[in-house]
């Protein structure tokens, strides 16, 4: 069961992260300033690569231990806490939408929590037995 959830929630955020990336290019410069747009474009970079990162690497789970798993968990959830914070953050500039201060935190905590999660994908190649 877990196997179809990051796989499918894989696959969503790739066509989020590519929609969002679509948007940026073409009609977000007319509404935000040019470091939101960037930002967002960040975000869209991030969310992507590891997406497509969890799709690879998944198949090989079944193979690995438990640190493998919970780095590939990790990921998938650091990502999301990444990206998603900082598109919400660029909405402070859409006129209508109502800035949530309790936002920001979450991208410095996503950041780290990815990191963990390669982290431990690290750890599990280095302990893999030949």
């Amino acid at each position: 069961m877990m196997h179809k959830r990051i796989l499918a929630f894989s696959a969503f955020s790739a066509f989020i992260a590519v929609l969002l990336l679509a948007f940026a290019a073409h009609a977000l410069p007319k509404l935000l300033p040019a470091q939101m747009v960037a930002s967002i474009e960040t975000a869209g970079y991030i969310q992507l690569i590891h997406a497509i990162a969890l799709l690879a690497l998944w198949e090989k789970a079944a193979e690995k231990d438990k640190r493998f798993i919970t780095g590939l968990k990790l990921i998938a959830v650091g990502s999301g806490l990444f990206s998603y914070s900082i598109y919400l953050m660029s909405l402070k500039y859409v006129e209508g939408f109502l800035f949530m201060k309790f936002i920001w935190p979450i991208t410095p905590a996503g950041g780290i929590v990815l990191c963990a999660g390669w982290f431990f994908v690290g750890i599990s190649f280095i302990k893999q037995k030949p």
